[in-house]
């Protein structure tokens, strides 16, 4: 029950993680308890019970105990620094024994019986991260589970999250936000009660997403979100908070926070929406497809909104605003001349409009203040309404840039029309001189695709009979077209003459549909990525790019690249199973030594990836999209004594013998690629990949041993041995 629990450590009451907070590819299963930056606090069994399981990693979880209690649950205490003396013990025999440094054990029940209290550890930072103790709670079926839920006034916290950035992001391409088909991020003020200045204006479906943090007392560290709930016009739309998970659903943490943002840069953003293949236990009464803002939840016009964030102590910071829902009405607009120093221009609307609005287009984040113009005529011709005006003009007799905004009702416009006369000269999309000004900008939403050209190619698109039938939006100086994947197939195979500027762009990308086997590949067909029928959630359009590698992304002597670089998009969307990647090696570079396949981590820079051959190629499991090449690492681990040594070949044994260990390129991922002997028999060691040491402890080295070795292996095979005399 909840409060019966003992507090985990003597550390403090203090926190630096939450639980389901971010990671990649995974929730952290844990709440992470501050240690002040020092290792060697006790830890305490938290009720009866029984060791039930015992790990020792280089990575990961470092060194971890698993504690049985009592009531089927499963405390977990992880990046410690030792167990107790006996514990510690029978794990040093095991690893010796095995001749392994990691063990993954499970003891019977009657090996370490624990009761509530005992000391069964000391806090440490083995495997991943600085100092602090990783403490879980999981249920009897193994499913992790919030444990502040059974420390009830234990932490102290009366700050209220706070939120940072809110994103208004489209879900098709025809969505439009604040009158743009892209997503929309908002910077917000600090405070409990945060109202947006300015209204939302969307059309089509879309969804919110909140960048935001929680705090606690006495401490600096930042938490992720414990529940947060979205209202429209006061009506619950989407609920999360974060009790329990399942490992098998870890993976679901992409479409819980928001991928392509995090991927992007942006940071990490909640979303508030449930995606219809997420099926995590953390959405209380919200649907698949909780929190979409369409025609379902929205009335035309005017709507409010409502954010409401907590932390476990419900701590709570509110987020309100308005949405306008409107149509995607369009209306044409030509100018008629200017007469008497008034610029007249003609409106011709499919629906009867209310009123026009007429500004000259601002500076981002400012709004210009609306035009005089006198309405001169209205007329219905055919099935149109025609609306005439004229529009005074300054002393200036040029012609303004204008943006035109119809209504429909009050408070619900269409879409604004630009009228810019500083882009009459059109760009011919023949002429290679100007071909970089016109290529197509290309963005993706689920099974559309919208193309974005400069709004004076549109005349020349609809001459053909295809483009005729794609619905097409005039923005500032482009043209957005919406395609279906039927749309993209035809177009893709027009002639590339026909429409050099498109065509040949479009061919460079792929649809990848979810439920079927499909394979990308580069031009030149060294690189190809094969995705199996539950790869990607959604349809995905993919791309094989080949690129010249600036000085970003090359690599210095005496490193070389052997291949060129692979940029393989989209890079910002997540994979539901993962995909396989396949690098074909030329026989040239068969056999050729410390060659390996990497990927371009934008803060880390190239990293191995870990393969296998097949034939003539490198395969890989990977679940995202990456820059790929081949490189060449003939260079060995990097080894340095940081003990007492005497003419680089004396050693005290009497001591801990530490060594400095790394590999600046392709990396030591595995314990089992270093090994240390004296006199020819196995030594066991400690390994610290983030701090880049091992440690050998005197009570390791068999007795009387005169020669330590130690051997080193880097990912692609390169070797480096060191040998040291032990003085006692």
């Amino acid at each position: 029950m909840a409060g019966d629990y003992l507090w985990p450590t003597n550390a403090s009451k203090h926190l630096t993680s939450s639980f389901c907070e971010f990671r990649p590819r995974h929730f952290h299963a844990a709440i992470d308890i501050k240690t002040w930056n020092r290792t060697g606090y006790k830890i305490f069994a938290i009720d009866d019970g029984y060791i039930y399981r015992i790990r020792v990693s280089a990575n990961g979880y470092g060194k971890a105990l698993y504690v049985k209690l009592k009531d089927g649950n499963i405390a977990v205490y992880a990046h410690l620094e030792r167990f107790i003396p006996e514990i510690e013990a029978f794990a040093d025999r095991l690893r010796m024994k095995r001749q392994q440094y990691v063990l993954d054990y499970f003891p019977e029940p009657s090996a370490f019986p624990v009761q509530k209290g005992q000391v069964i550890g000391y806090t440490g930072e083995t495997g991943i991260g600085v100092p602090h103790l990783h403490f879980e709670i999981r249920d009897p079926q193994n499913r992790p589970m919030n444990p502040l839920r059974f420390y009830p006034g234990e932490v102290e916290d009366t700050i209220p999250p706070r939120a940072r950035f809110l994103a208004v992001i489209p879900l098709k391409v025809r969505t439009f936000i604040n009158f743009e088909p892209d997503t929309l991020i908002i910077p917000l003020h600090a405070g409990k009660t945060i109202e947006l200045s300015e209204p939302l204006y969307l059309s089509g479906p879309a969804y919110l997403a909140i960048r935001a943090y929680d705090m606690g007392n006495g401490v600096h560290n930042k938490f992720g979100l414990y529940e947060a709930e979205l209202l429209v016009n006061q009506v619950p739309a989407f609920h999360v908070r974060y009790d329990r998970f399942s490992y098998s659903h870890t993976h679901l943490v992409e479409l819980d926070k928001n991928f392509s943002l995090w991927r992007k840069g942006w940071g990490k953003f909640q979303n508030l929406f449930r995606h219809p293949a997420n099926v995590l236990p953390v959405y209380p009464d919200t649907p698949p497809e909780g929190g979409i803002l369409d025609e379902r939840l929205l009335n035309d016009g005017e709507n409010t909104v409502e954010i409401r964030l907590r932390d476990f102590h419900q701590n709570e910071t509110v987020i309100r605003g308005t949405i306008i829902f409107h149509r995607n009405l369009q209306v044409q607009v030509e100018t008629r001349g200017v007469v008497q120093k008034k610029l007249l221009l003609s409106v011709r609307s499919p629906q009867p409009l209310t009123w026009i609005e007429i500004r000259e287009p601002a500076a981002s984040g400012k709004v210009s203040d609306p035009a005089q113009y006198v309405l001169d005529d209205v007329q219905k011709i055919a099935s149109d309404f025609w609306y005439f005006l004229s529009i005074p003009l300054k002393t200036n007799p040029e012609i303004p840039e204008l943006k035109v905004i119809p209504y429909y009702t009050a408070q619900s416009p269409g879409l604004p029309v630009y009228l810019n006369p500083q882009l009459e000269d059109p760009v011919d999309p023949e002429d290679q001189t100007t071909r970089s000004s016109v290529t197509p900008r290309i963005v993706f939403r689920g099974n559309q695709l919208g193309i974005k050209v400069p709004i004076h190619l549109v005349p020349r698109l609809l001459e053909s009979d295809i483009f005729r039938a794609i619905p097409i939006y005039p923005l500032r100086e482009e043209a957005l077209m919406v395609l279906s994947v039927e749309d993209f197939f035809r177009i893709s195979q027009l002639p590339v003459d026909e429409f050099p500027f498109l065509v040949a762009e479009l061919q460079q990308w792929h649809p990848v549909v979810p439920g079927k086997v499909q394979r990308v590949a580069s031009s030149n067909g060294q690189l190809e990525i094969r995705f199996e029928s539950e790869s990607v959630y959604d349809t995905l359009f993919c791309r094989i790019q080949q690129i010249v590698p600036d000085e970003t992304v090359a690599v210095a002597s005496p490193y070389r690249m052997l291949a060129p670089v692979y940029d393989v998009q989209p890079f910002d969307q997540p994979f539901r199973r993962g995909a396989e990647m396949g690098f074909r090696v030329p026989d040239s570079l068969r056999g050729v030594k410390g060659l390996g396949a990497y990927y371009w981590d934008r803060k880390k820079g190239w990293l191995f990836l870990p393969t296998r051959w097949e034939g003539n190629t490198l395969r890989a499991r990977i679940t995202s999209l990456e820059k790929f090449t081949l490189i060449q690492d003939t260079i060995p681990p990097v080894f340095r004594v940081l003990s007492a040594v005497r003419n680089d070949s004396l050693l005290n044994a009497r001591r801990p013998l530490f060594f400095e260990v790394y590999d600046e390129m392709a990396g030591i991922y595995k314990e089992k690629q270093i090994t240390v002997r004296a006199d020819g028999r196995w030594v066991l060691f400690e390994y610290d990949p983030e701090e880049k040491f091992i440690r050998v402890d005197p009570r390791h080295l068999p007795s009387g041993a005169r020669h330590l070795e130690v051997f080193v292996v880097d990912n692609v095979g390169n070797r480096s041995v060191h040998r040291f005399v032990l003085q006692r």
